[in-house]
């Protein structure tokens, strides 16, 4: 009787064992606010690293959804994030991490991706000592060297056109960075919100009958989407008026040239900084990283788009280091 009793009080600490092992998987959920190249890259770099890091199918659940750009719908999936007991939750662009706010209320840690200015958009205060669980990394948009760069290639450049959609905290913090630094330089510009995509085309007629001749594209998630950027894109080539972009992704869509990051390295580092959270790193001791040191910065130029605008690219800007020839989408 007491063999049969240990044999059972055995059985049950394996039990106890097993069910402690799989209480131990780490519950990952990442959230994206809709479906266009830049944002695909920095979550195909986050999964991958995580998976490099050694998160699998036997140690952790990793959910991924799109939220189609809709503040409900990110909501709706960070709440079921929430129920499902996620021990981390990686939004990426800053609707979505707006939308993740409500998870860090609840105690989860957040991990953001690609939010250009997190304190403006009030995802946190200090991004030295992030409070309130959150964390991330933020792709600050290098609204000055795209200019330098636009002026580079056309140092006769008189006035740029600034292109953006209402609603993008992010894209309209871009632009006020280019208003500010087009003020300085003194480079007259055109400022164009649209509130419909189906204005592209229109818009950017609008801005070459006013003397525009050269756009600037902040990091806009609706002109971003494919299909958008293929019409902005085609429409700035018809009126030759290379299109400078507030992300290395745009370029490859269509766009002429980004002076940025390369948003694969940020989606990476967005997975290290959660790593370190699920490890027991304390969210106030991850600094929110910002992509905006020199040896980061690169200059992605789309082939086709710099052939079909007839640019010739000094010696000096195609043999420097930071030189990227993209590969176009199309």
């Amino acid at each position: 009787m007491k063999k049969i009793l240990v044999v059972l009080m055995a059985l049950s600490a394996l039990a106890l064992v097993g069910c402690a092992k799989k209480q131990a998987k780490k519950n990952i959920g990442i959230v994206q606010q809709m479906n266009h190249n830049s944002l695909n890259t920095i979550s195909d770099a986050i999964k991958a690293q995580l998976a490099a890091l050694g998160y699998n199918e036997s140690n952790s659940v990793i959910t991924f959804k799109q939220g189609d750009n809709d503040m409900t719908t990110l909501s709706q999936i960070v709440d079921e994030y929430v129920n499902n007991g996620a021990d981390i939750i990686i939004p990426i662009a800053t609707k979505a991490a707006n939308a993740a706010l409500s998870a860090a209320d609840n105690g989860i840690p957040v991990v953001f991706a690609a939010c250009s200015d997190p304190v403006g958009s009030k995802l946190l205060v200090n991004m030295a000592a992030p409070e309130g669980n959150v964390t991330g990394t933020s792709n600050a948009i290098q609204a000055d060297k795209n200019l330098d760069f636009a002026l580079t290639v056309n140092p006769n450049l008189k006035k740029i056109g600034f292109i953006h959609t209402s609603g993008e905290a992010n894209a309209q913090s871009t632009i006020n960075m280019a208003i500010a630094y087009a003020d300085k330089i003194g480079l007259a510009y055109k400022d164009c919100t649209i509130d419909d995509v189906s204005a592209i085309a229109e818009t950017v007629k609008l801005m070459y009958d006013d003397g525009c001749r050269a756009v600037f594209l902040p990091n806009d998630n609706k002109l971003a989407a494919h299909g958008n950027m293929a019409i902005l894109a085609s429409a700035c080539l018809e009126y030759k008026l290379p299109l400078y972009c507030g992300a290395d992704s745009q370029v490859e869509d269509g766009g002429f040239a980004n002076v940025g990051i390369t948003y694969s390295d940020l989606g990476k580092e967005t997975a290290n900084m959660a790593d370190r959270i699920l490890k027991g790193a304390k969210v106030a001791d991850v600094p929110v990283k910002v992509f905006n040191r020199p040896e980061e910065l690169k200059l992605f130029v789309n082939p086709d788009t710099l052939k079909a605008l007839g640019i010739t690219l000094s010696a000096d800007i195609t043999g420097a280091d930071n030189y990227i020839l993209v590969k176009p989408t199309n």
